[in-house]
């Protein structure tokens, strides 16, 4: 069974520069402590990323996964295409500002293609959201 995660952090910084970071998925490495590696593997015409392939750390082992993504307004989904142990991994950055501070709310759905205890696979996912919002924040001020 998938587990699904949610955090939340926010930013003295506009959406606009919030938004660069994540868009800039090639650069997740400079400051997501747990992404070892990424490669874009597509493009759409207005240059966002369609397609990436990441190796991250998660402690016990290393594992490679392609994603593809989606944009909406103020938003960044994705949806696994292929990946070492991971059955699932879909997930959005949804973001707001209001008087100078950007909202990023992060959901992830987890799971893996064996046997796993849920409490790990939970914590697993918890990791990977509070890996990725504290290394947000050494791009843009936290509130």
């Amino acid at each position: 069974m998938a587990e699904e995660v949610v955090g939340q952090a926010q930013f003295r910084a506009s959406l606009g520069q919030v938004s660069a970071v994540l868009l800039d998925i090639d650069g997740y490495p400079a400051w997501n402590p747990g992404i070892l590696a990424v490669t874009v593997d597509a493009h759409d015409s207005d240059g966002r990323v369609l397609s990436a392939s990441f190796q991250i750390d998660i402690k016990l082992t290393q594992l490679r996964y392609t994603l593809t993504y989606t944009y909406g307004e103020n938003r960044v989904a994705w949806r696994l295409i292929d990946g070492d142990l991971l059955s699932q991994f879909d997930g959005e950055y949804q973001l707001s500002e209001e008087n100078g501070i950007t909202t990023v709310a992060y959901a992830i759905t987890v799971d893996v293609s064996m046997a796993l205890p849920r409490v790990m696979k939970r914590r697993a996912a918890e990791t990977l959201i509070a890996q990725t919002l504290t290394g947000l924040s050494t791009r843009c001020e936290p509130v």
